[in-house]
């Protein structure tokens, strides 16, 4: 008698769940990882917003790292951007 093949033989692809799949997830210019990003809506869904979704998050980092004591030179070297750049995210949140 010959070997049988097993009636219900899985193919790896059959039927793996979502959750048992692995994903990239590479993020986008704004953020790193999609699972951990902040914005409301994906940016690959409305492109409109990904500039200054960007701009909002890097102004919000500025802001925290310059409540616990960082300078504005300091910033603006850490974000490669002009000291007066570190003054106007500066200046806007005073104002709002």
């Amino acid at each position: 008698m010959g070997v049988k093949a097993h009636r219900h033989q899985r193919k790896p692809w059959a039927d793996r769940l979502p959750e048992f799949t692995h994903y990239r997830d590479d993020g986008c210019a704004v953020h790193s990882a999609c699972l951990t990003c902040p914005l409301p809506s994906c940016v690959y869904d409305d492109p409109r917003q990904g500039r200054g979704a960007a701009i909002r998050l890097r102004d919000a980092e500025i802001m925290q790292r310059f409540h616990e004591g960082w300078s504005p030179a300091r910033l603006a070297k850490h974000f490669g951007i002009h000291p007066r750049s570190i003054f106007r995210v500066l200046r806007r949140a005073r104002e709002s």
